[in-house]
Parts: C-alpha cells; sequence; structure tokens
C-alpha cells in the first residue's frame, strides 16, 4: 500500500498551500491527521512484517522513503511537528544551479520538469530506457547502438 499526499511531480496541478500561523503564541493548525490501519497481509516483503515508511518532502521532488527511513511502529501514536525550512542559494558568480524550474513549468504551459531532481531522475531514466540491454546481467540479449557506444565502459559486445 502506498499513501501520499500533494505529490506533483510531473502534472498541471498546482500544489496545495495554505495558510499558516507561524507565530509561537497563536494558535496552531493541523494540517492533515492521517490514521493506518494495516492487516498483516500487506506487506511488500513476502518474508517480513508491513511496515510503514514516513516521509515529507517537497511536492515537487520524488523521495524514496528507504534511504532516509522512518519507519512507525505498530501499535504507537504519533505527533509529528513538520517545519518549513528555505535554502538561499549565492548568485553568479557562485557555481549554483538558480534555474527557477517553476517559472520554466509555467512559460511552458505546466508541461516538464518542476525540480532539478525530476530533471535528472527523467534524463536517467530515458538513458536507462535506450540502454536495457547493456546490462551486464542480460548477456545473451542484443545490444543497441547506445550500448555500443558504451565498451569501453565495461559492457560487452
Amino acid at each position: 500500500m502506498c499513501y501520499s499526499s500533494n505529490l506533483h511531480l510531473d502534472d498541471k496541478a498546482e500544489p496545495e498551500k495554505w495558510n499558516i500561523n507561524s507565530s509561537r503564541r497563536g494558535v496552531r493548525n493541523m494540517l492533515d491527521y492521517i490514521a493506518f490501519r494495516m492487516p498483516n497481509n500487506e506487506s511488500f516483503v513476502y518474508d517480513s512484517l508491513p511496515t510503514v515508511l514516513f516521509s515529507v518532502h517537497s511536492p515537487f521532488i520524488p523521495d524514496n522513503p528507504r534511504i532516509l527511513q522512518n519507519e512507525l511502529q505498530f501499535g504507537r501514536s504519533y505527533a509529528i511537528d513538520v517545519q518549513l525550512k528555505e535554502e538561499h542559494l549565492l548568485e553568479h558568480p557562485y557555481p549554483t544551479d538558480c534555474t527557477d524550474y517553476e517559472d520554466l513549468w509555467r512559460k511552458n504551459n505546466k508541461t516538464g520538469p518542476r525540480s532539478q531532481e525530476v530533471c535528472k531522475k527523467k534524463c536517467s531514466d530515458n538513458y536507462e530506457q535506450k540502454c536495457w540491454k547493456c546490462t551486464r546481467l542480460l548477456k545473451d540479449m542484443k545490444y543497441n547502438e547506445t550500448c555500443i557506444q558504451g565498451e569501453e565502459n565495461g559492457y560487452p559486445r
């Protein structure tokens, strides 16, 4: 089972936005409440117990919860407080990629990647798709032109 909320990696939808009172003295707003009830047979891996991996990230950046695992334990309740932080990069001449992907996305009729991470992922997916026959594990497959060019990288012909 997989659940996500407000995820917009490659679509035309605007992300959900909330007006939040960030004052420590003011009333705090709760954005969402999620209750999980998982039967024992809801496991991705047949030889292990089911788990709930929890992750909070930008709606425009794909996440792999197995890399930075936040595994929730069964039979416990969690109150998770999330704080929004913003990273400010230095302008030219410093080597930072300050491309405004949101602006590019709007100029392209709300199509294309909305973050550098999605852009890189699409590029690597395209390369893998072209070169899937190059995998050393699939030596009996035919190799396409892209793979032949990559022989110096250790891929057999």
